[in-house]
């Protein structure tokens, strides 16, 4: 006898058996809601109550982001609590004996929630414990967000990052320590700094700017050089990307003066180079990538806090293409070439520098006329899923449409007909749902 019944959809009935298999009345749920929630979700306990029960009733469906929520409390997929959740599966001796199939397609997600899940409750065990266990786990979940930023679309981050960000500037005023004070402002500094990052990456540049701000406040705390240099360096990133070129130099020339010891002295000289490009400055574009390139021995710490060598060719050959001359086409084509061969597919690789080195190629490509070579990069470009698309990424393809023309060849039809499929593709945010 199969144990689906017509009253209750599946996602319902998965949501309350989830609930209660950890002993759980809808009350301690919609607690531990709002806890992971944080400021992203208004609602209160008594409200998130409410929806429990019209949930597990079935008479209402769990949007995207409930979905997420609820994923990351329970443990559960969020397709578990989709409306288009398979049904139940028959009783032990009533099916077909097929053993359980293995994690495919969304496993990926299924095993991040099952981590966010136990890091969770490892917080909540910790609340009580010792100041230096809570800022050893601060610490390790600052490095995870860093490494897993580079690769991991905006939308599985987002609250994860809001959380503990909140729980690290909560943490910083009760520690009387100095060196777990120091230890604290430097993972307030870096979660911060991420979600300016995040904002930059959605084309909210004046959030971006904000956030940037009070990373750079926190840092100033910390004394510690390479921190105050990175921190420069996302003032220098957002103002390149918001058109004010003077800004980004200024920034990065800032930066330079900290004396950084690891890959954020090579970061503040390509971005140096990139600022210099964009104003016309030939020279100091060619020197400040030499610069950078003589730096490639010092330390790279992980994920978005680094700057690889990978990450070194690919802000030149975007530089060297801004500078608009044959000589500049050919490195950028060079660097950009040897940015996609080192970046290679390791779990660490940066999907938005492997996306931006793959459109200077499609530029340099067009400008020479190069249709076919436009269209394979172009190919791979689209075919990333949207949740990796940065605003900037998006708004560099879609300058490649005036350099097509009015030519009628047929691979400059297929990329006209893919850059516009990607100008209607919906922008990646965290708030969906």
């Amino acid at each position: 006898m199969n144990r689906t019944t017509p009253d209750r959809p599946t996602w319902a009935r998965n949501l309350s058996r989830a609930r209660r298999a950890r002993e759980w009345d809808a009350r301690r749920l919609a607690e531990e809601l709002a806890r992971t929630a944080g400021r992203e979700v208004t609602a209160t306990v008594e409200s998130l109550i409410r929806r429990v029960h019209q949930w597990e009733s079935g008479r209402h469906t769990i949007s995207e982001r409930y979905r997420y929520l609820l994923g990351r409390v329970l443990g559960l997929e969020a397709d578990a609590l989709a409306p288009t959740a398979e049904p139940d599966p028959p009783a032990p001796g009533t099916g077909t004996g097929t053993a359980p199939a293995p994690l495919t397609g969304g496993s990926e997600l299924r095993l991040a929630d099952d981590v966010a899940h136990t890091l969770h409750q490892a917080h909540t065990a910790l609340a009580q414990a010792a100041p230096e266990a809570v800022v050893s786990l601060l610490e390790n979940d600052v490095e995870r967000l860093c490494r897993a930023y580079v690769c991991t679309p905006l939308t599985h981050l987002y609250p994860q990052i809001v959380e503990r960000r909140t729980a690290a500037l909560t943490l910083l005023p009760t520690l009387a320590h100095p060196v777990q004070s120091r230890r604290v402002h430097t993972a307030a500094t870096r979660l911060v700094g991420l979600q300016a990052h995040l904002c930059l990456d959605l084309g909210a540049y004046e959030h971006a700017q904000a956030h940037a701000g009070a990373a750079r406040a926190l840092a100033v705390n910390t004394a510690d050089p390479s921190l105050l240099a990175w921190t420069c360096a996302l003032h220098s990133l957002i103002a390149y990307w918001d058109g004010r070129h003077e800004d980004a130099q200024e920034a990065a020339e800032a930066g330079l003066t900290h004396g950084a010891t690891d890959s954020n002295l090579t970061r503040l000289h390509a971005l140096r180079a990139r600022a210099a490009a964009a104003r016309g400055d030939v020279a100091l574009t060619k020197a400040a990538i030499a610069a950078a390139q003589d730096h490639t021995h010092l330390p790279v710490l992980p994920g978005i806090l680094g700057f690889p060598t990978g990450k070194i060719h690919a802000y030149a050959g975007t530089a060297y293409l801004t500078l608009n001359s044959p000589d500049g086409r050919r490195r950028s084509v060079e660097h950009a070439e040897r940015a996609i061969a080192l970046y290679g597919t390791g779990p660490d690789r940066s999907v938005g520098d492997l996306l931006a080195a793959r459109l200077d190629l499609t530029t340099a490509h067009l400008s020479a006329g190069e249709w076919e070579g436009a269209l394979e990069q172009i190919t791979i470009i689209t075919a990333t899923s949207t949740g990796h698309r940065t605003a900037s990424i998006t708004q560099r393809a879609r300058r490649l449409l005036p350099m097509l023309g009015t030519t009628r060849a047929a691979p400059a039809r297929r990329i006209r007909d893919q850059l516009t499929q990607l100008d209607t593709s919906p922008s990646p945010t965290p708030l969906a749902g």
